[in-house]
């Protein structure tokens, strides 16, 4: 993690206790709004339901600094998925 002023970094036994704490689960499939600003980032998302409707799950509100993290580690996720994938 960014040693930014706004994020701060947490040890990998914080993160480890904060993800067995209960929390939801959600299957989102589509990007419905990003917003720029020069000091954040708003990325909306949502999935489409078995009724064909097109519902919200939740609205992240990110510094850049994180946003450009967020997207580095998805980029990587992304890619070991596809070797993964391959290799099967």
């Amino acid at each position: 993690m960014s040693d930014s002023p706004i994020i701060k970094p947490f040890d990998e036994q914080k993160k480890k206790a904060a993800l067995a704490i209960g929390h939801s689960l959600v299957t989102p499939d589509q990007l419905l709004r990003v917003k720029v600003s020069e000091h954040q980032i708003q990325v909306t998302i949502g999935w489409e339901t078995p009724q064909d409707a097109l519902l919200p799950l939740t609205t992240l509100l990110l510094t850049p600094t994180f946003a450009r993290e967020l997207a580095e580690a998805l980029s990587s996720a992304v890619a070991d998925s596809e070797k993964k994938r391959s290799a099967a």
